[in-house]
This record gives structure tokens, sequence and C-alpha cells, in this order.
């Protein structure tokens, strides 16, 4: 799996909506600074008894 980003390396570009529905892509921001928040909502929880 090539395309999994390595710490250390940047960040692939990639599209998302805005607040208003317009589509920004990470190069629109590469003049700023860009924090980002990543969730991984796949994710199972886990019980333990």
């Amino acid at each position: 799996m090539s395309n999994i980003p390595q710490v250390g390396q940047p960040a692939p570009d990639f599209s998302t909506p805005d607040q208003n529905g317009n589509s920004v892509t990470l190069d629109d921001l590469s003049s700023q600074v860009a924090p980002l928040t990543i969730r991984n909502t796949s994710a199972t929880k886990s019980t333990s008894s």
C-alpha cells in the first residue's frame, strides 16, 4: 500500500466540502496554516468484561 502517507511526509491532496458546500482542496490552502482533524468513523468500539 504505497499510497498510505508516512509521518513527516506531505499530505496527499484531497477535496472536501466547506461549511457552505463549496469544494476545497488541500492545494487551495497551501499558502495557509491548515489544521486537519481526521476521524476514523469506521472503527468499532471494543467492549471489555
